[in-house]
C-alpha cells in the first residue's frame, strides 16, 4: 500500500482482520497483558486517566434466578486495547512540568509540528483547490472508505516514479501517515505475533503493535555507520512469528538517508526469510543536497512493500 497520507503496494490484494482484545478490570488488564510494572512506569497523566476509568470497575454479581451474570452497578473498566495503547512522546510532553527561564523564550522541539510558530503558511496551490472543491458541492458527501477514484489516480501517478508503475487500485487514502502505518500493522499481524522495528525509531510503531497484542521486536541502527541498519542483528531477530519489518527511510529521529546498496541488502534479508516490509517514507522530501532518496518499492524484485507517506511533511 502507499498511504496518502497514503498507502500503496506492489503486491496482490490481501485481506486482514482486527483481532478484538476484550477488556477486564484494570488490575487484570495490567497483570495479564502488560505486566505488573507496565502502567506504573508510565507518566503520571497516563496513570491518572487509567485510574479514573478503573474507579468505574465495580463487582459483577450472579443472578441465580435466570442463571445470567448481571451488573448491580456501573462496571466500565478500560479495555485491554485502551490499557495497552500509549504514546510515550505525548506522555513525556504532558508530564515534563518544566518551568521556562523567564529571561529566555522557550522553543519546544518535542512534537515537531512545523505549524506551531506560524512559519508554515498554506500556499495558494493548496487553498484554491480546496475552496473550489467545497464550493462545487461535489465532494461534501460520503465517499469510498479508501478514497475517491480521482484522488487515488492522482496518488498513483505521483508515486509511479523510479521505474514503478502503481495502479490506483493499490492506493488507500488514510487519515495521516500514522493511520497508514496502523493499517499495515493490523493487516499483517495477529496478537501474539511480532513485527521488527528500528532502534532508535519512531515510538508510534511500538504503540500500534502493542495496543493489538503484537510484540514489538527491535533491530539496531549503527551510529558509527550513519545509522545504517545492523544487518546481522536484523536477521537474527527474525523468527517464525515475524510478520513484517518496518524500515524508516529517511530516518526519524536519526536523519539518515540509506543508499541504494544498503536498501538492497535489507531487501535480501527480507527475501531470504519471506518477510514483507512496511516502508515508512514520510520524510522522502527531507533530503539535503548530496543525498539521494530511493523508494524501497522501486528496488524490490519480489519482496512485498507496503509504502507509507503523506502530505504533512511536504
Amino acid at each position: 500500500m502507499r498511504s496518502s497520507d497514503i498507502a500503496h503496494g506492489k503486491t496482490p490484494k490481501a485481506a486482514g482482520r482486527l483481532v478484538p482484545l476484550l477488556g477486564g478490570r484494570l488490575a487484570d488488564c495490567i497483570a495479564r497483558s502488560a505486566g505488573p510494572d507496565a502502567v506504573g512506569d508510565r507518566p503520571a497523566s497516563h496513570r491518572r486517566r487509567l485510574e479514573a476509568i478503573s474507579t468505574l470497575g465495580l463487582p459483577v454479581t450472579q443472578n441465580k434466578k435466570v442463571g445470567m451474570r448481571v451488573r448491580n452497578s456501573w462496571n466500565s473498566p478500560p479495555s485491554r486495547f485502551a490499557t495497552n495503547t500509549y504514546n510515550p512522546i505525548r506522555g513525556f510532553v504532558e508530564d515534563a512540568g518544566l518551568t521556562p527561564n523567564p529571561e529566555k523564550t522557550l522553543i519546544s522541539l518535542s512534537i515537531g509540528d512545523p505549524t506551531v510558530f506560524g512559519n508554515l503558511v498554506p500556499c495558494e496551490e493548496i487553498l484554491s483547490p480546496i475552496e473550489e472543491s467545497v464550493r462545487s458541492l461535489k465532494h461534501h458527501g460520503y465517499i469510498p472508505s479508501t478514497g475517491t477514484q480521482d484522488a487515488k489516480q492522482a496518488v498513483a501517478e505521483y508515486s509511479s516514479t523510479h521505474g514503478l508503475n502503481i495502479p490506483p487500485e493499490d492506493v488507500i487514502l488514510t487519515c495521516g501517515c500514522s493511520h497508514a502505518l496502523e493499517m499495515c500493522v493490523t493487516v499483517l499481524a495477529n496478537s501474539g505475533q511480532n513485527i521488527l522495528m528500528p532502534r532508535p525509531g519512531f515510538s508510534v510503531y511500538k504503540t500500534h503493535a502493542e495496543s493489538l497484542g503484537i510484540k514489538a521486536k527491535f533491530y539496531d541502527l549503527l551510529p558509527e555507520r550513519s545509522w545504517e541498519v545492523d544487518l546481522a542483528h536484523l536477521e537474527s531477530q527474525i523468527d517464525s512469528q515475524t510478520m513484517a519489518i518496518i524500515v524508516n527511510n529517511p530516518s526519524n529521529p536519526c536523519g539518515s538517508v540509506y543508499s541504494k546498496e544498503h536498501l538492497k541488502d535489507i531487501l535480501a534479508i527480507a527475501a531470504r526469510n519471506y518477510v514483507p516490509i512496511i516502508a515508512d517514507e514520510i520524510y522522502e522530501h527531507f533530503v539535503f543536497p548530496g543525498q539521494e532518496y530511493h523508494p524501497m518499492a522501486s528496488l524490490s524484485e519480489d519482496v512485498p512493500i507496503l509504502s507509507c507517506s503523506g502530505l504533512t511533511k511536504r
